[in-house]
C-alpha cells in the first residue's frame, strides 16, 4: 500500500495517481520507475539514483521494508530533475516534441 504524506492512502486528492498523469506533467519514465523502485525498498549503500540495470542486480527481497511506502512528491521532483540534467540538449528538445 502506497500512502500520501499525511498518512492516508494514496488517492486523486494527493494529485496524480496514474502513470500516463505523471507523464503528462512532464515526468521521465525513467524517473518514475527509479522512485517507484525506491519507494519500500533501499539497497544499503544510501544510493538513491538508480538505472534499470541496477535495480536488477541490486534487489533483494529482504531489503523491501515491511512498513507502508509514503508518497513524496518532492523526491520524486528531485529524482526528475536528476535525470533531465542528464540528458542533452537534443534528448530534452525530442522529449518536448
Amino acid at each position: 500500500m502506497i500512502l500520501g504524506k499525511d498518512g492516508s492512502k494514496l488517492s486523486k486528492r494527493h494529485g496524480a495517481t496514474t502513470i500516463s498523469q505523471f507523464r503528462e506533467e512532464g515526468y521521465l519514465a525513467e524517473a518514475i520507475g527509479n522512485y517507484l523502485s525506491i519507494l519500500s525498498w533501499a539497497p544499503g549503500d544510501g544510493e538513491e539514483i538508480f538505472g534499470i540495470r541496477d535495480i536488477v542486480g541490486k534487489f533483494k527481497i529482504p531489503d523491501i521494508s515491511k512498513s507502508p511506502a509514503i508518497f513524496d512528491v518532492d523526491k520524486l521532483k528531485w529524482i526528475n530533475g536528476i535525470y533531465i540534467r542528464r540528458k542533452s540538449t537534443e534528448e530534452l528538445a525530442r522529449l518536448c516534441i
